[in-house]
C-alpha cells in the first residue's frame, strides 16, 4: 500500500497548496467526501474497486493539473 499512500499525499499536497476544500473537489469529481479522504490516505478500506480507484485518481489529477501518467 505504500504506492497508493504516495499518491493519496501528493493529490492532498496539490490539493491545499491550491486552496481546494474536500467538498470542492467531491462537487467537481462526483465522488463521496469519504472516497477522496480515503485516497488521499492511502486507505484501501474505504476505496472502490481497483478499477474505478484508477479512474478516480486519474480524475482527482486532472483536475488539480498534476502530470497523470506519472502520478499512475
Amino acid at each position: 500500500m505504500k504506492r497508493l499512500e504516495k499518491i493519496g499525499r501528493i493529490l492532498r499536497e496539490a490539493r491545499e497548496e491550491q486552496g481546494m476544500s474536500l467538498n470542492e473537489v467531491a462537487v467537481n469529481l462526483k465522488i463521496s467526501v469519504r472516497t477522496i479522504q480515503a485516497i488521499e490516505a492511502g486507505s484501501a478500506g474505504g476505496l472502490p474497486p481497483k478499477t474505478f480507484l484508477r479512474g478516480f485518481i486519474q480524475s482527482y489529477s486532472n483536475l488539480l493539473k498534476l502530470d497523470t501518467g506519472a502520478l499512475l
